[in-house]
């Protein structure tokens, strides 16, 4: 936010501010997130609170870029970075709002921070770290390249902008109505989260098979609302995985897991149309990426099943949960 407000001093219109912006909106979310699951001791209070929270964003990629747009063209870049930090700042009067509750308990900071370290160790987490990373890689075709297949494909320029609304309305919806679903404790949360990124990985494997808009609309709005469920149900499949204390942490190298997949993704896929001159083969390695992002994830689905039904306290491999594993990888290679 700082970035953009001095971004108006700049001699030049600033091409990196917006590495910097997001550094500084991260630093902001996470805490937001973090402070969201200590106010709420049930968990799918918590998981229907983040979905309403995390709403927020598809809203501002849905009513930002006309404004972005109308801003730039009546005030130049000066003044729309200069409009932009002034209406970021209002994130730190947000901040300053927010207390994290007052419970009357005490932490022993040695045995959570090796608890913590116990639950990073674990099999299910490191999935989910390479589950976000394919995800991210595949979901960065669509937001890269849906706009530039749309115009590939021959339709107009504003009906292959207007994708771009779709996808954000659509996953706002998917955050609100996944996140009133889950709301309930008969949701399996873990299964949930790895049915519907299968759901957006099929719809992105057959978006090359679009042939006229109101197709691609459609398969727009599948990949926009199930692919909500990355920002309204991450937060409690972490908290399943590890712990509310790992939350935090957690949830920090998860981003740093989605940065790489978001920044590899988008001039990989570019360099494939430069190969190819079509964007076929980049949404089909897109939707294959998050096909195996949701195949891999039903590992740790299987390993929290177990871990509820015996009583276990972390998510280590039992005898049985071995036994599982080995099953799900060897179906995972066959499949691949």
């Amino acid at each position: 936010m700082y970035i953009q407000i001095v971004s108006f001093l700049c001699q030049c219109e600033p091409d990196l501010s917006a590495n910097f912006k997001g550094c500084g909106f991260s630093v902001a979310f996470i805490p937001t997130l973090v402070i969201i699951q200590q106010y709420y001791t049930c968990t799918s209070k918590a998981t229907l609170a983040t979905s309403l929270v995390v709403s927020g964003v598809s809203i501002g990629s849905f009513v930002y870029p006309p404004v972005i747009h109308t801003l730039y063209s009546s005030m130049g870049w000066r003044g729309m970075f200069l409009i932009l930090g002034g209406l970021s700042l209002n994130v730190c009067v947000c901040g300053m709002i927010m207390r994290p509750p007052q419970r009357n308990y005490l932490i022993n900071a040695t045995k959570v921070k090796r608890r913590q370290l116990d639950r990073f160790c674990n099999i299910s987490y490191a999935i989910l770290m390479l589950n976000v990373l394919l995800f991210s890689f595949g979901l960065s075709v669509v937001y890269i390249h849906l706009s530039s297949y749309g115009r590939h494909q021959g339709f107009k320029e504003e009906d292959s902008a207007m994708l771009y609304s779709a996808l954000g309305i659509s996953n706002l919806l998917g955050r609100i109505s996944l996140g009133f679903v889950s709301h309930t404790n008969k949701i399996d949360k873990i299964l949930m989260y790895c049915t519907s990124f299968g759901a957006a990985a099929l719809s992105t494997l057959v978006v090359p098979f679009c042939v006229n808009l109101t197709q691609l609309i459609t398969l727009t709005c599948l990949i926009g609302f199930f692919s909500a469920v990355f920002g309204s149900l991450l937060p409690d499949v972490i908290i399943h995985i590890t712990s509310k204390e790992a939350m935090a942490s957690a949830y920090g190298y998860l981003l740093i897991c989605m940065g790489i997949g978001t920044v590899v993704g988008g001039p990989v896929t570019g360099w494939l149309f430069d190969a190819t001159s079509s964007y076929r083969p980049s949404f089909y390695l897109g939707g294959t990426t998050m096909a195996i992002s949701a195949i891999i994830m039903l590992l740790p689905w299987k390993l929290n099943i177990n871990k509820d039904t015996e009583g276990c306290s972390d998510n280590v491999l039992t005898e049985n949960n071995k036994k599982d594993a080995v099953y799900i990888v060897q179906s995972l290679v066959s499949t691949v």
